[in-house]
C-alpha cells in the first residue's frame, strides 16, 4: 500500500497508508481470471460431449433400410419413370453397360428420372445413409418402335380374320373324328398320369435317402456375382456388398453364394467408392470432414475400412 503525510487537526503531521481501489487490486484480478479458465474449461467439455453425442446420434439413426416402389416396370423413351422411396434418398440407375443415372427423392419420397435411354434395361436402388434397398428392374423401351409394331400388329390382325374363316370350316368338318380320338386319348393320358406319380414317388424317397445338396447352384452363384457387382457400382464398401448380399432384407442368398460372389468380382476400386461416397455426404449433407470420416467407418453407416476412409478424406478436394 502507498503511504502519504497529513495534517492532523492538531496541527501535527502523521504519515498514513492509502488504500488501493478494488479494481487496483492485483489479487482480486488474478481470481476473477481464474474463475474464468475454470467456467471456460467447463463450457468446453461440455460442448464436446454435446458434439460427441450427435456425432453419434447422425450415424446410429441410420439403421433402416429404404423402401423402393416404381409405378412402372416398362416405359419408353419419351415418358418418366417415377415412384417412391424415403424422403431424400438418393435412387440409382444402373444400366446394362454400367452407366448410371442419379436422381434424389424429394421430402415427400417421389422422384421422377426422364433421362434413361430407349432399349435398356436399369437396375433401380435406393440409398440413403449408407443404407440400400431391395433391387427393382426398368426396361426402357423406343417410341417409335412401340409406333411401327402397332401398324404391324393392325395389318397381321386383318390378315389373321381371313385364314381365321377358312379354318373354322375346315376345322368343323375334322371335330368329329377329334370326338372319337380323345376318348381313347384320355384313357392313356390316366394311365400316364399314374406312372409319373409312381416315378415322382421314387425320385423323393431317392432324395430323402441321399440328402439336401448345400452347395448352391451355378445360377445362384452368377446372380450372386451380378448382385455384388451391381451394389459396388453404386459406390457401397466391400462389407456393405457382402452384408446387402446375404441379409434377409436384401438378396438372402447363402454364405457360399456370397464368397464366390465377393471372390469373383473384378474391376472393383474400394479407395474410389469411399471417395465418391464421401463427396455425396459433403455435397447433399454439408456434413463435416470428422462427421464424413464416422459415417464412412461407421457400422451403421458405409461400413469402409479406416484405410479406405483415410484416402477418402484426403482426396476429398482434388
Amino acid at each position: 500500500m502507498a503511504k502519504k503525510t497529513i495534517k492532523g487537526d492538531d496541527g501535527k503531521t502523521y504519515v498514513v497508508q492509502e488504500k488501493r481501489p478494488w479494481y487496483k487490486n492485483w489479487a482480486f484480478w488474478m481470481g476473477l481470471t481464474i474463475l474464468l479458465l475454470i467456467v471456460g474449461i467447463g463450457f468446453s467439455q461440455s460442448g464436446k460431449v454435446r458434439s460427441d453425442t450427435q456425432s453419434k446420434s447422425s450415424v446410429t439413426q441410420t439403421t433402416a433400410v429404404p423402401k423402393l416402389h416404381l409405378d412402372k416396370h416398362t416405359v419408353n423413351d419419351t415418358e418418366s419413370l417415377t415412384g417412391t422411396t424415403v424422403p431424400q434418398a438418393t435412387v440409382k440407375f444402373v444400366s446394362d453397360s454400367e452407366a448410371t443415372e442419379k436422381v434424389k427423392a424429394d421430402l415427400d419420397g417421389n422422384f421422377s428420372e426422364a433421362n434413361l435411354q430407349p432399349d435398356t434395361t436399369y437396375t433401380v436402388m435406393a440409398t440413403k445413409d449408407g443404407q440400400t434397398s431391395h433391387r427393382e428392374t426398368v426396361t426402357v423401351t423406343s417410341a417409335t418402335d412401340e409406333s411401327d409394331s402397332s401398324e404391324s400388329s393392325s395389318e397381321t390382325s386383318s390378315e389373321d380374320d381371313d385364314a381365321t374363316e377358312e379354318d373354322s370350316s375346315e376345322s368343323s368338318s375334322s371335330s368329329d373324328a377329334n370326338d372319337v380320338d380323345s376318348e381313347s386319348d384320355a384313357d392313356s393320358i390316366e394311365d400316364d398320369a399314374e406312372k409319373d406319380s409312381l416315378d415322382t414317388e421314387k425320385s423323393d424317397e431317392s432324395a430323402d435317402e441321399s440328402g439336401t445338396n448345400s452347395e448352391p447352384s451355378p445360377n445362384q452363384n452368377t446372380a450372386a456375382l451380378h448382385a455384388a457387382q451391381d451394389y459396388a457400382d453404386m459406390d457401397m464398401s466391400e462389407q456393405a456388398v457382402r452384408d446387402q448380399l446375404t441379409s434377409s432384407y436384401g438378396e438372402d442368398f447363402s454364405e457360399s453364394a456370397a464368397d464366390y460372389a465377393m471372390s469373383h468380382l473384378t474391376g472393383v476400386d474400394w479407395n474410389q467408392n469411399a471417395l465418391n461416397s464421401a463427396k455425396s455426404y459433403q455435397e447433399d449433407q454439408d456434413m463435416s470432414v470428422n462427421e464424413i470420416r464416422d459415417q464412412l467407418t461407421s457400422s451403421y453407416g458405409e461400413n469402409f475400412t479406416d484405410a479406405q476412409a483415410d484416402y477418402a478424406i484426403s482426396h476429398l478436394d482434388d
